[in-house]
């Protein structure tokens, strides 16, 4: 019979492990040799592994006053403690999860040899970013790089992408656990839901970078095992109390479903701004309530299945994936919690989104296990694809009666200018929806916590809440990008240029295309980008190496560097933080505007940033595109211009091979190591024309000889000699005592490709120069 509650299993999975952060630091005193032959396994040998543990009961013992009320702490330090050698019926809850976290492959010879040798704390975390592989084509060779490894440091935005040793020292990990164990202590006193959300961010913070295990593929975090430990654990416990003989059938019935839930229409909703008016404002509060809205979700779905944040295994870029207990009750339970999802946005966002829910559910645990877990992966896509396909149906069906009463409403008040979809309220100029947006917009900079309340689908105004610095330390809730201990953080990427100390509000877009010098409007450009073939990359890549701990990791990294280090990015540079407004940026996709010139250099600044992140893996990469305008033109139509660059970039191709990986601006597609000789030919062009050594008109003319080359090269026979006048013009043009300036600028004319590329190095310049003169 089990006897521990759900809330104890969750926190022992969560800290079952916590003793080899304890090892790895050299904390002996922790360590209590007498219980060896109790918690630990024997060897033919006498040896006794899993030496780990001992330090897991060692250090719970000591902060067991930290836990809080509701929890009897001897039965949880119990319950991590003994998943290595269980002696109690609840301890089996522990050990399967365990297993079944890893992909049902645990501790090897090989691992009890290395252990044994005391050589494990050496060990590094492999990133797995750099293990990832991917073929060209069927019979070509994996595009592939050397492994690198994490650094032993708290997480922040900083510590993503930086490149750690291939040893590590005791100290280093002694330094990481000290700070460990100081913030522990400040979960005193904490609720239980308090207590857990504020344990997965110290867990995560110090965690996130230690190997879960320290031989073969290091590359699973004890983060991640630890919580993926948790999430089954709490899926085994509901099982173990309706079923007396459960330890010996759980494995055929493999009592576990997948839960992803998927926002659709995502970026139609962010960029459907008819006007400019308030358009900064609206942008980043609608980025802001999708982040929002489907965690809220996420949560709410976790909770009707009376599970805790701890089975949201992924979570990023308007995604995510629970995983929740399977019953006979889970598929009506999936399709009720489909129409709240239905009717929530149906009756507050008009159908301009919707969150498409779909279940996967294990058939046999044997589906979980490395040999077959990317089955199960391809099996999800499926469930997902086939879910999209049912879009609102039951709400459609059983809610069609609250689109009559909102077309009540705008046949009385009209529509609202600023989304021009929802009704304006009877004392207002806008929607409710749009004026709650606008005042998020203003104040997002300035909150200091961020509360999701979601026990209960609520308003998103009542259910989401952004406090700002004046009450904020009266109240629990998430801190934005600001680690303090005892509090959960999470870490938004919606930076923006503001006046002086964000107090007196977000710049305007024509604010952020003012040229500070003249005064004059430059124009604006928007960057869209995403990672290539990321499906194709994480399927190809874990293979028979899959387990829910290694997916959830390498979803994790990605999303990381997507928010935190992105953040960073920006924060650390003083142009950057004065110019680059982020739409959104998370899972594996951004999108930032700015002035355009800011824009390009922060475009391959970003791309060489995901080089040193995936330590130059040339699997990895990355198409965007460049768009420019006005900062009077609605964003959506920029937001078009952009996805049409994003997607030309999409099909670039080299060798006759679609490859990706490349930059459309100016109507020119190339490759990134061709934008990045572009902007340096470009500032060259411009320092030409400062020292009035070539002219204005010489420069422009070089944009026609582009369209003009570009045509040949298309096959188009009429501009053959476009080479041959480019040579003449250019003769005509420019000094012959400037030799080197014309053989400079005659480096274009040697191939049509060259002179394409051309034409972004002369729109740069050309730009430069309208935006600095009177």
């Amino acid at each position: 019979m089990i006897t521990a509650t759900i809330q104890e299993i969750v926190l022992a999975g969560l800290l079952h492990d916590i003793g080899k952060f304890a090892q790895r630091a050299g904390m002996s005193e922790y360590k209590d040799k007498s219980m060896e032959g109790i918690l630990c396994r024997s060897t033919k040998q006498g040896y006794y592994t899993h030496q780990h543990v001992l330090y897991t009961l060692g250090y719970l013992d000591t902060v067991k006053d930290c836990f809080p009320d509701s929890i009897n702490v001897g039965r949880l330090i119990n319950l991590a403690a003994y998943h290595h050698n269980p002696s109690e019926e609840d301890h089996h809850i522990i050990t399967i999860a365990d297993r079944l976290s890893s992909g049902m492959d645990r501790f090897s010879d090989k691992e009890l040899e290395y252990e044994a040798q005391g050589q494990f704390y050496e060990q590094p975390m492999l990133n797995i970013a750099s293990t990832l592989s991917i073929k060209e084509t069927e019979n070509s060779a994996p595009l592939k790089t050397d492994a690198s490894y994490l650094p032993i440091r708290p997480l922040d935005g900083n510590a993503i992408g930086t490149q750690g040793q291939k040893k590590i020292s005791k100290n280093e990990y002694l330094q990481q656990w000290s700070q460990f164990e100081k913030d522990f202590l400040k979960l005193k006193g904490l609720g239980y839901d308090e207590f857990l959300a504020a344990l997965l961010t110290i867990l995560e913070r110090y965690t996130w970078c230690i190997p879960s295990s320290t031989i073969d593929d290091p590359d699973i975090s004890l983060f991640h095992h630890a919580k993926t430990t948790a999430a089954f654990a709490a899926c085994i416990a509901v099982y173990a109390a309706k079923h007396g003989n459960w330890i010996n059938t759980i494995q055929k019935d493999a009592p576990y479903t997948f839960v992803q839930g998927d926002m659709s229409g995502i970026q139609k909703f962010i960029f459907n701004l008819p006007t400019s008016k308030y358009n900064a404002k609206i942008l980043r509060a609608r980025s802001f309530q999708i982040w929002s809205l489907s965690f809220a979700f996420a949560k709410f779905a976790t909770h009707t299945f009376g599970m805790t944040d701890a089975n949201i295994i992924t979570f990023a870029g308007g995604r995510f994936m629970l995983l929740v207990p399977r019953t006979d009750k889970t598929s009506q339970h999936v399709k009720n919690l489909q129409f709240l999802l239905d009717e929530y946005m149906l009756k507050g966002y008009s159908g301009q989104l919707a969150c498409i829910l779909s279940q996967t559910d294990i058939n046999d645990s044997s589906e979980l296990t490395k040999a077959r877990g990317l089955e199960l992966q391809f099996r999800m896509q499926n469930q997902e694809i086939q879910s999209k396909k049912k879009k609102f149906q039951l709400g459609l069906h059983k809610t069609w009666y609250m689109l009559d009463e909102e077309y009540e409403k705008l046949q009385k008040n009209g529509d609202c200018p600023l989304c021009q979809i929802n009704p304006k309220e009877s004392n207002s100029e806008h929607c409710k929806g749009c004026s709650s947006l606008i005042s998020i917009g203003g104040t997002l900079m300035q909150a200091k916590r961020i509360v999701i309340d979601a026990k209960e689908l609520l308003p998103f105004e009542e259910m989401v809440k952004v406090v700002r610095k004046s009450s904020a330390s009266t109240v629990f809730g998430y801190t934005n990008r600001e680690y303090i201990p005892g509090l959960p953080m999470i870490t938004l990427p919606y930076l923006a240029p503001y006046r002086d100390d964000e107090e007196t509000g977000l710049l305007s877009f024509e604010e952020i295309a003012m040229n500070s010098k003249t005064k004059k409007q430059k124009k604006l450009a928007m960057f869209k980008a995403d990672i290539d073939n990321l499906g194709l990359l994480f399927s190809s890549s874990l293979g028979n190496r899959w387990s829910l701990s290694r997916y959830s990791d390498l979803s994790y990294q990605f999303q990381q560097f997507f928010s935190s280090f992105l953040a960073q990015m920006i924060q650390g540079n003083e142009k950057y933080k004065k110019s680059i407004y982020v739409v959104f940026s998370g899972g594996d996709d951004l999108c930032v505007i700015g002035p355009w010139d800011v824009v390009m250099e922060f475009a391959l600044d970003f791309r060489q940033r995901l080089d040193v992140f995936t330590n130059h893996n040339k699997a990895i990469t990355l198409s965007g595109g460049i768009a420019l305008a006005s900062s009077s033109l609605p964003v959506k139509n920029l937001a078009a211009m952009a996805e049409n660059g994003l997607e030309t970039s999409k099909q670039r191709k080299e060798r006759n091979l679609i490859v990706k990986d490349g930059i459309t601006i100016f109507g020119v597609t190339q490759s990134w190591e061709a934008f990045q000789r572009s902007l340096s030919n470009g500032k060259q062009m411009l320092k030409y024309i400062d020292a009035n050594v070539v002219s204005k008109a010489t420069v422009y003319r070089i944009i026609d000889f582009s369209h003009r080359a570009e045509r040949v090269g298309n096959g188009e026979l009429k501009d053959l000699l476009w080479a041959s006048n480019y040579q003449y013009q250019l003769s005509r043009t420019i000094d012959k005592n400037q030799r080197e300036v014309r053989s400079w600028f005659e480096q274009f004319g040697a191939s049509p490709s060259q002179m394409v590329e051309a034409r972004v190095s002369a729109s740069y310049a050309l730009y430069q120069v309208r935006d600095r003169s009177d």
